[in-house]
């Protein structure tokens, strides 16, 4: 960030700051300046994340004109000096902590939970320091009024830090377009939150909201719909309006509590909807992008192994064109011409050239050869991302996988496209058997990995099929050798390629009425990996 960027930011944060203290000092109940929430706490804690230490000094600027705007000017030099001191110090060590443990854009139900763990230590932290310089100050208040005390002002900061902290975070980058329909949806997402709002705000007893649950209906349908993104707006109105119902109606300090505990309950429930359906669309998306480069490297490798085939699967028709075509050279050197058989020969060689040109023409779809990446990779990861990408056809076809690993598994060193591409061509030859088999059979397709006594990694792919005829058999890993209506013969012969590349060795293991397994090794590395 530029020096003027930065001037500005920090600017915009310290007007942001004094203009929340001011508000919600302005609804305050307890008589030690304890609020419902605390709305400039999440903005100084998003600010400290999102810009580091750096912003520390606005954040003391802050709470010392929060001192000015409570007890007014010019406020208790020393209390307020050492309140400043402790909130920076506390959140400016959360924010560290956070900075280096998770991803601040919460990309993950995992950086969502650790940073609800550490804001409560922090708010609590906060909590008990306030009620500390209180007692410093003005001597220790009656043991009946501390844990209520400490409650309302560790809820006032979580609330505050659960409900604009991660919007912050989230927001940082502005959103895509949103499509016509995307519109109307949040209009009418906007329309049920005002009336549920209006609901709310018509029946304001003094005791709390009667109706609170039912903001769960629109902070549950943004979630769903719009994932984190949606969860955070959709908390900060909800927010907003139970902070006026409760300037409006709420003056029992005991009530605020209760609400606010659960308004902490909805904002959760939202954040943890929302970041579940946005790190699923995550997986979805990584999902399609691996079958895309999947199926072309599928592609790629496959235009390796026909331009290796190429040359044999193109001598035949070249010899018989030659062949034909100097028959007729000679058949047209005679002093009498027979047109019948200089026809024949002529045939012979085009529909040869035909042949040729069809052999040709099966590369016109594919580009070129990959090059081995070899890396050390977990077997267990590559074998569990197979069968991922391969999972929701089986579950189309009515096949159950099932995944039998050592415990305890070494790491590989290959490329791991190209291994994945094996154990994917594997897995889809045993599910396309499995699909055209009748009767009551059960379809299961198992996928095991173990230790061999030659310490390499042995891989199987079994299907509890019908078996596979002799005569296919023996042919199995000759290139265009296949039984499939559009299938070109060349995946098993690829994936022994790919095996041989890489110093193992593929083979049918096994073949009969309970069905084929395929196994290949692997030459294990002397790192290990823990499975379960």
């Amino acid at each position: 960030m530029i020096p003027r960027r930065k001037t500005l930011a920090a600017g915009a944060l310290l007007a942001a700051y004094l203009l929340l203290e001011w508000l919600e000092y302005g609804y305050g109940y307890s008589p030690l300046g304890v609020t419902p929430w605390d709305p400039s706490i999440g903005v100084a804690f998003g600010a400290l994340l999102l810009g580091g230490l750096e912003f520390l000094p606005v954040v003391l600027i802050g709470e010392m004109g929060s001192a000015v705007i409570t007890d007014g000017f010019p406020p208790p030099l020393g209390p307020s000096v050492a309140d400043a001191v402790v909130v920076a110090a506390n959140w400016g060590v959360a924010a560290l902590v956070l900075r280096r443990h998770i991803d601040i854009r919460l990309s993950s139900q995992y950086d969502l939970v650790v940073l609800i763990l550490v804001a409560a230590v922090a708010a609590l932290t906060d909590a008990m320091a306030h009620i500390a310089i209180i007692w410093i100050d003005a001597g220790i208040p009656p043991q009946t009024v501390i844990g209520p005390i400490l409650a309302r002002a560790w809820i006032g900061s979580m609330i505050g830090v659960m409900v604009m902290t991660p919007v912050m975070l989230v927001h940082r980058q502005p959103p895509g377009r949103q499509t016509r329909r995307d519109l109307i949806e949040i209009g009418l997402q906007s329309l049920v939150t005002a009336g549920v709002l209006w609901l709310i705000f018509a029946e304001l007893p003094a005791d709390g909201l009667q109706l609170f649950y039912l903001l769960f209906l629109p902070g549950t349908w943004v979630a769903a719909r719009f994932g984190l993104r949606g969860a955070v707006l959709i908390n900060l109105v909800m927010q907003i309006g139970v902070a006026i119902a409760f300037v409006l109606a709420v003056v029992d300090t005991d009530a605020v509590t209760g609400n606010q505990f659960r308004m902490l309950a909805l904002s959760l429930s939202t954040l943890f909807l929302g970041a579940a359906v946005s790190q699923r669309r995550r997986v979805e998306g990584d999902l399609r992008d691996r079958q895309d480069q999947q199926a072309r490297y599928s592609r790629l490798s496959t235009a390796g192994e026909m331009a290796a085939a190429l040359a044999h699967e193109l001598n035949q028709p070249l010899a018989a064109t030659i062949t034909y075509t100097r028959a007729a050279q000679r058949l047209l050197a005679l002093p009498l011409v027979d047109e019948a058989k200089v026809r024949t020969a002529m045939d012979g060689a085009a529909a040869q050239a035909e042949r040729a040109g069809k052999i040709i023409r099966t590369l016109r779809e594919f580009i070129g050869r990959g090059v081995l990446n070899r890396e050390p990779h977990s077997m267990a990861a590559l074998i569990y991302d197979s069968v991922a990408l391969v999972r929701p056809e089986c579950q189309r076809a009515g096949i159950h996988m099932e995944v039998s690993l050592d415990r305890a598994m070494p790491t590989v060193e290959v490329d791991a496209v190209q291994i994945q591409q094996v154990l994917v061509n594997l897995i889809r030859n045993a599910a396309e058997v499995l699909a055209k088999s009748g009767g009551r059979r059960r379809r299961i397709i198992t996928v095991s990995a173990r230790r061999n006594d030659r310490a390499e990694i042995e891989v199987e792919v079994a299907d509890s099929g019908s078996g596979m005829p002799d005569d296919m058999a023996e042919q199995l890993f000759r290139p265009f050798s296949t039984t499939k209506a559009e299938g070109m013969g060349l995946g098993l012969s690829i994936s022994r390629t790919i095996i041989d590349a890489h110093g193992g060795k593929l083979w049918l293991a096994a073949s009969g009425p309970d069905g084929c397994s395929f196994r290949f090794t692997l030459a294990a590395t002397t790192q290990h990996h823990q499975n379960g």
